[in-house]
């Protein structure tokens, strides 16, 4: 219902009562329009606070004593309130609760000024003296009501309001009111008090339960999240977008790496997220990449660490549902048992946790349980981790190479970094896929599950990995991608497949030993050729391919542990003599090309669709 303001004081004409030193029951009555009689009946009364006029509102008991007082200030501004010294944040009026019982439902408000006004009109109310201050044992108190109407001002405390309702045992009994036009009910009071009653059953007639509340909510972030990012939303290439606005912003590392990264992140919103390492040298750029790349993520995406206990992960209340956790660098990990924890959550989506406490001289079980699902980033300079973990992580390896290294100086010296870059489409982006649909459905799995190459049992998990990363890819595309026939499902495309198999296909061909880097080749073939058959010095081979000898070590580390290469010399602190040692894997298709699973995929539909005799 529509309201119009009658020739009575607009609200914000009365502010000008807020403007002068402190405030009086007689300025508070009339800037409200409430009778002084009817506060001086509420036992309002005039005080001072530190010299200046202030009034004190009584909050009573269900019995009527008074338990606390609240101090007002002014009628308007951002320091209103105070609570006299050694009182306790309370609900006001306590002592009305009774007598509202008997009508079956009351309205919960924000402040006294709505709740009196409430009351003037004979309407049942009570006031939470601020939005973020409800406390969950108050709901004891309305155990009598069938309906409890809740106001939601149009403003931060709305949004407060629905927070701690969303977890309250009221929450199927409550009744979300909004006065369009108007605040609250103070302010759709003033503008017309005549038709006040009116206006407020209206309003009471059109309250909302809390899932329309919430589906309200998100369709209104929806329309404004996909107005901020839409023209990165409706993109046929997302990931080249990506790799475009890094190169803008002075990224010169590869772009494969980081685009991987991307879609690890992104997949936080999935319930198997995909997990990451980042291996290279020292000051090579790993942390580098993992900060810029997470630039384009909202920062409740990520929950970065330098170290840790390990007992953290057990018993942290910070919720790690559907998030990052970064690690700086891997070797925080120095505990087995916090390895222990994260493989868990890794692979399990939580974390159960049963131990014995001490309590007052009796040991007792003590259950800790946190749920996920959590994907994990970790940079490191180490060859290798932990070997169960590392079968869970895509590892995105450091370019090493001279060429490499004068990109990013050049990129340094250019200095091409827009610092003031607004990131808010991008971050805008990640929030509307997180309001779902989260779920997707990949039409061809059967027949690419048919064509992978059963190289290994690691392939287990490197399957799940790829089946994750193909459906984060289309839930990036998802505008541009077809739904299933009941709407819940985001359908995948051969297109998601092939952006996918050109990030990942070197990463699961090495993890099943069939394929080896191009640098790993290049390093075991200048060894090869050297034709020495007393092995050639880490100097030597650092010479021929033109790196620095830290480069070649770690080449060197990863060849010998692989078995390509063997350190013919064993003396403790004698130089290496490295020679040829088991010959390369011969290069194996692991995943299919498109074209090869298209050609499947279609042979493998008509042979569903094909009658049985």
């Amino acid at each position: 219902m529509s309201v119009k303001r009658s020739g009575a004081p607009h609200p914000a004409e009365t502010r000008a009562i807020a403007q002068r030193s402190g405030l009086t029951v007689q300025q508070f009555a009339e800037a409200k329009r409430l009778p002084l009689e009817f506060l001086e009946e509420l036992e309002l009364r005039d005080n001072n606070y530190h010299g200046n006029p202030a009034i004190e509102i009584p909050y009573q008991s269900e019995d009527g004593v008074e338990i606390a007082t609240r101090i007002r200030l002014s009628v308007d501004g951002t320091d209103k309130f105070r609570w006299k010294s050694g009182d306790k944040v309370n609900l006001y009026g306590l002592d009305r609760l009774a007598a509202a019982a008997e009508e079956g439902h009351i309205a919960i408000v924000e402040g006294e000024s709505d709740a009196i006004t409430l009351w003037l009109k004979n309407w049942p109310a009570i006031g939470l003296p601020g939005a973020t201050t409800w406390n969950e044992k108050w709901a004891d108190l309305f155990e009598g009501f069938k309906t409890i109407y809740v106001v939601i001002e149009p403003d931060k405390g709305g949004k407060a309001m629905l927070a701690w309702i969303e977890k309250s045992k009221l929450k199927d009994r409550i009744r979300f009111v909004r006065i369009e036009g108007f605040k609250d009910p103070s302010d759709l009071y003033l503008a017309d008090p005549d038709r006040f009653d009116e206006c407020w059953q209206a309003a009471l007639d059109a309250a909302t339960t809390v899932e329309e509340e919430q589906a309200r909510r998100r369709k209104l972030a929806r329309a404004e999240l996909w107005h901020t990012c839409k023209h990165i939303a409706k993109s046929d290439d997302i990931l080249e977008k990506f790799g475009l606005t890094l190169r803008a912003n002075g990224f010169a590392g590869d772009l494969s790496g980081a685009k991987l990264l991307f879609l690890a992140v992104t997949s936080r919103l999935l319930d198997r997220p995909v997990s990451v390492v980042v291996k290279g040298l020292s000051a090579g750029g790993k942390n580098f990449l993992v900060n810029e790349v997470l630039r384009f993520f909202p920062g409740q995406a990520a929950k970065l660490m330098t170290s840790m206990s390990p007992m953290v992960l057990a018993y942290s209340k910070e919720s790690l549902v559907h998030r990052m956790l970064v690690f700086s660098e891997a070797a925080a990990l120095k505990s087995k048992f916090a390895v222990y924890l994260l493989r868990s959550l890794l692979s399990e989506g939580f974390i159960h946790h049963e131990t014995v406490v001490n309590k007052k001289g009796e040991f007792d079980v003590q259950v800790i349980h946190r749920d996920g699902p959590t994907g994990f980033i970790a940079t490191t300079t180490l060859v290798k981790l932990d070997k169960e973990l590392e079968t869970r992580l895509v590892t995105v390896n450091i370019e090493d190479t001279p060429q490499q290294t004068a990109a990013i100086l050049l990129a340094q010296a250019r200095n091409d970094r827009e610092k003031e870059f607004d990131f808010a489409a991008w971050h805008a982006l990640q929030d509307l896929l997180a309001l779902g649909p989260l779920e997707v459905k990949i039409p061809f799995a059967v027949a690419l599950a048919q064509l992978i190459h059963p190289a290994a049992a690691r392939l287990h998990r490197d399957h799940q990995t790829l089946r994750s990363l193909i459906s984060v890819h289309s839930l990036l595309h998802r505008a541009r991608r077809s739904r299933s026939a009941d709407k819940r499902f985001v359908l995948a495309t051969l297109d998601d497949y092939e952006a996918v198999r050109a990030l990942y296909v070197a990463q699961i061909t090495e993890g099943v030993e069939k394929s080896v880097s191009k640098e790993l080749r290049e390093t075991v073939d200048a060894v090869a050729n050297a034709k020495s058959r007393f092995g050639i010095s880490i100097t030597d081979l650092a010479n021929i391919l033109n790196l620095h000898t830290s480069s070649v070590s770690r080449r060197l580390e990863v060849a010998i542990d692989r078995g390509y290469l063997r350190n013919s010399e064993t003396r403790p602190g004698f130089p290496a003599n490295i020679t040829v040692g088991d010959p390369l894997p011969e290069e194996v298709e692991i995943l299919p090309s498109r074209e090869r699973l298209a050609r499947h995929y279609q042979a493998w539909l008509q042979a569903k669709e094909k009658p049985t005799r």
